[in-house]
């Protein structure tokens, strides 16, 4: 139960951190933030918001890789669809 839990969690975190990330890039260099934030801690806060979205994601897959539970091959990982277990439910519509 451990397992699912982080590795539910770090890929839910992922997809938040990277949304993050490209949410603020979109934000701090469009004219919204004005000279509010300087493009030093603008580019410093994007590129933390990445840089934990990457380790989250990487934690999320390389858990998959070594769940025993429900073991996942890197072909099945990578390749949507090629999962056994449900492939519709993890394939994009």
């Amino acid at each position: 139960m451990r397992t699912w839990v982080i590795l539910r969690s770090a890929g839910i975190g992922a997809y938040l951190m990277l949304f993050l990330s490209i949410a603020w890039g979109l934000v701090a260099t469009s004219a919204a933030l004005g000279r509010r934030v300087s493009k030093a801690s603008a580019v410093s806060i994007h590129q933390f918001f990445s840089t934990c979205g990457l380790l989250l994601l990487g934690i999320h897959v390389g858990g998959l890789l070594v769940d025993p539970f429900m073991p996942f091959g890197a072909a099945e990982i990578f390749i949507p669809g090629a999962a056994s277990y449900r492939p519709a439910a993890t394939r994009s519509v």
